[in-house]
């Protein structure tokens, strides 16, 4: 339901399924799906729900120290604080979860992180930041043969570059993302 935007319904599921996996002390399972829920209302831009539930998955996470999940917990802290304009909070978790998922080898991650990292910077004008962020990004994604990463982040950089006022760059970007897109 969550992937169809029917969100009220996917959280009714989350819901229920976060009721059996407590009656049978499944912690990974109520970690994941509080995440998951924390997810919903971000999407919703309910940005105090999000955080909330997102906080109660990552002390579970931390208590089973389960890296991945942690890593998880603070990309969607980072996301929900960074919408409600708290860029220092946002910076510390998306900091943590790029570490966390150095340590464990997980390049998707680390792509991710940067790129979420960059856009953060972008949009407080930190444009060059925001550049160095993407080419670390645009290197791992293209490493990891991730075609739809390299769209991502192709795209975000013409975006940055548009925001410079550099419009041939941008362009550029643009139809390199697009190239892609349609490979």
């Amino acid at each position: 339901y969550q992937a169809e935007g029917n969100y009220a319904r996917a959280i009714d599921y989350y819901l229920k399924s976060l009721k059996i996996k407590e009656s049978i002390k499944d912690d990974e399972g109520v970690a994941m799906t509080l995440d998951n829920i924390g997810v919903i209302y971000y999407t919703q831009k309910e940005f105090d729900k999000a955080i909330q539930y997102c906080e109660k998955s990552l002390l579970i996470y931390k208590k089973l120290n389960y890296k991945r999940g942690i890593a998880s917990s603070m990309i969607n802290l980072a996301n929900s604080y960074e919408e409600r304009g708290d860029t220092v909070k946002a910076m510390k978790y998306y900091q943590n979860s790029l570490r966390l998922r150095q340590e464990i080898g997980d390049l998707n991650g680390v792509a991710l992180c940067y790129n979420n990292i960059a856009y953060m910077l972008a949009n407080k004008k930190q444009f060059k930041q925001a550049l160095d962020y993407q080419n670390k990004s645009l290197k791992i994604n293209q490493d990891l043969e991730d075609k739809s990463g390299q769209t991502i982040v192709l795209s975000s950089m013409g975006s940055v570059f548009k925001d410079m006022g550099d419009f041939n760059k941008a362009i550029e970007y643009g139809k390199q993302a697009l190239a892609i897109a349609n490979e």
